[in-house]
């Protein structure tokens, strides 16, 4: 939807972005999409600890944003439809490589005490 919006008010987000004062709208921005992310993460059953589950919204609310921008920038050429698939498959593809993160890393630790 995020993306939808972008691409029908390009000139808009051009201009917050290419602007200092558009940093705080872009913080709000990010926070909200890292909100969102953090119920995805939660109902998707990502395990790990407290950090890492942070680690992985924050992970996911960054990406984005870059996309977001990234895409933005270049004129929002590609359908909205497009970039969301992309993204979505990229970061999926990351959460499930970081479900076993914690027993990899408590064996990586128990293996340097």
């Amino acid at each position: 939807m995020l993306l939808e919006h972008a691409h029908n008010n390009l000139t808009l987000w051009q201009r917050i972005a290419g602007r200092e004062s558009g940093a705080f709208a872009l913080q709000r921005i990010e926070r909200l999409i890292a909100d969102l992310a953090a119920v995805d993460v939660k109902a998707l059953g990502f395990r790990g600890t407290d950090e890492q589950r942070e680690l992985a919204v924050q992970y996911i609310a960054g990406a984005f944003m870059a996309v977001l921008s990234w895409w933005v920038d270049r004129g929002a050429k590609l359908p909205p439809p497009d970039v969301d698939a992309l993204f979505r498959r990229l970061v999926m593809r990351g959460l499930q490589g970081g479900t076993s993160l914690t027993a990899r890393y408590r064996a990586a630790k128990r293996g340097a005490d």
